[in-house]
């Protein structure tokens, strides 16, 4: 799906996404790296998106 006039970042909103992580600021392609790895290793298993960020190092 396009979505004419709608910048990349906001593609997932647009398609129904139900959670969307996005960053506001530059971040570290590699710290960025742990977090997600971390952050989806307790999804994955069940975890509350919240509970599994806030419980991933930053």
């Amino acid at each position: 799906m396009n979505a004419p006039g709608v910048g990349e970042p906001f593609s997932p909103l647009v398609l129904e996404a139900g959670r969307v992580l996005a960053s506001l600021w530059p971040v570290q392609d590699r710290a960025t790296a742990v977090l997600m790895e971390q952050f989806y290793k307790r999804y994955a298993v069940g975890a509350d998106p919240g509970v599994a960020l806030a419980a991933a190092p930053m």
